[in-house]
């Protein structure tokens, strides 16, 4: 058949974290959160397309980076001292262990828990 499609084809890895007990020097600071943002998509070599933030009111920040390789979302909860962040990437040249302890350092904090979905 002409139009099968394969569905067992592994297109790319979703990574989704939860970042709890950040210190609120770290989670109440936009800047600071865009800075580490910045520097985990250079860091891992990704590429930005666009990005787009929201500050909230009273607090919470939440952003979204477009890159060639996919996306990168979080959401923060000052209040709950938690961020939620999504990594989809199509890359094969990233070292995704190493984006966990990039995190714990930029978070200052080993309280992450990580969910890995092969897409």
């Amino acid at each position: 058949m002409d139009n099968f499609i394969d569905k067992n084809v592994q297109v790319g890895v979703h990574f989704i974290y939860n970042i709890n007990n950040i210190d609120s020097n770290i989670i109440n600071n936009h800047i600071n959160l865009k800075q580490i943002f910045d520097n985990l998509i250079s860091q891992f070599n990704l590429s930005t397309l666009n990005s787009v933030f929201h500050e909230f009111e009273p607090y919470g920040y939440t952003g979204l980076y477009l890159l060639s390789e996919s996306h990168l979302s979080f959401h923060t909860w000052p209040e709950h001292n938690k961020i939620c962040l999504d990594i989809f990437s199509c890359s094969k040249n990233i070292n995704y262990d190493n984006i966990i302890e990039f995190l714990r350092k930029s978070f200052i904090t080993n309280n992450i828990d990580m969910l890995k979905i092969n897409r």
